[in-house]
């Protein structure tokens, strides 16, 4: 079963004011954190994104007061295909061009900056995922945190292992296939893991328990099943024009623990679930991006495109 989008996009113009409930024949919001491909604990930001099939983008919380960031999603000219649904307590739209499916909101928006084909425009109860965040805006990721299958305890990295890929060269004294011109690592724990400028890493399918992960530019890392939990205010960083992933679902789950940060460059190709529910994240600029993105707070620059992976869903090209 593949998701498909369907013809032209039929032009409805999007509802002003909040307080319209569920008519017969629209859906109500789903609240299967699988079904969503970027979720956010507090607040997004994405500029002209991409969703290019049927998963959903949310915001966890409820905005506490009328200046707080928190609950709140902010667009420009951005693109949901058919099926997706958009589920914020406040709703920013500073330019014309966004593009709904279906939209929950709950506080009065811009509708002459939006166009919403699948109307009416519904409210909904926060947060999306109940029990995770309170009236203040103070989010508890536990109930996330084993939906991504965290550790518990979550294992630390040992500082001491640190792991240096190189261009056209294996990483000793870890490298499993050494000859290569590769790194070739194999599950364990280590410290940071730092793959430069146009070297290559393998990863095996296990897990790995690292204090970072850093590509460079024009880096390559492939996995499958492959398991990376990065420890307390470690982060997890793409660099420009790399791949992380064969461009199959279930490469890669990244697990970020605590406060730490994920960052993707630019011309990045990405396969996987990222898990990070109480760091930031930011999506990054013009990139292709398959699998699910958790985070506290997500944000992305312009022209990213995003595909989801579910149980029967997995779109393999970009």
């Amino acid at each position: 079963m593949k998701s498909t989008r369907s013809g032209p996009l039929l032009l409805v113009t999007a509802i002003a004011t909040a307080g319209f409930t569920a008519t017969a024949g629209a859906q109500p919001l789903n609240r299967n954190l699988s079904q969503y491909c970027i979720f956010a604990q507090r607040s997004l930001s994405l500029k002209n994104i991409h969703v290019d099939n049927a998963c959903n983008v949310g915001v966890n919380c409820a905005q506490p007061s009328s200046n707080s960031s928190c609950g709140t999603a902010s667009f420009e000219d951005t693109r949901f295909a058919d099926d997706t649904q958009m589920a914020a307590d406040k709703l920013n739209l500073q330019r014309a061009g966004a593009v709904f499916w279906q939209l929950f909101t709950n506080k009065p928006f811009n509708a002459a900056n939006a166009t919403v084909n699948q109307p009416p425009v519904q409210t909904f109860t926060t947060p999306i995922i109940a029990g995770t965040c309170d009236a203040s805006c103070n989010a508890d990721p536990s109930a996330i945190e084993t939906f991504c299958n965290f550790p518990n305890p979550f294992p630390p990295c040992d500082p001491t292992k640190l792991v240096t890929a190189n261009e056209g060269a294996d990483c000793p004294p870890f490298d499993s296939s050494p000859g290569n011109g590769a790194c070739d690592l194999p599950p364990g724990t280590y410290g940071d893991v730092v793959v430069k400028n146009g070297a290559t890493i393998n990863f095996a399918a296990g897990a790995y328990n690292v204090c970072s992960l850093a590509l460079g530019q024009h880096a390559n890392a492939t996995g499958g099943s492959t398991e990376i939990n990065i420890a307390d205010n470690g982060f997890f960083r793409v660099n420009n024009d790399s791949r992380f992933g064969q461009q199959r679902c279930g490469d890669f789950i990244v697990r970020v623990e605590d406060q730490g940060t994920v960052n993707f460059g630019r011309r990045v190709v990405l396969q996987a679930q990222v898990c990070a529910p109480r760091s930031s994240v930011n999506l990054g600029h013009g990139n292709v991006l398959l699998g699910q993105f958790i985070g506290l707070d997500v944000n992305s620059d312009r022209d990213n495109s995003v595909k989801i992976c579910k149980e029967c869903v997995c779109v393999d090209d970009p």
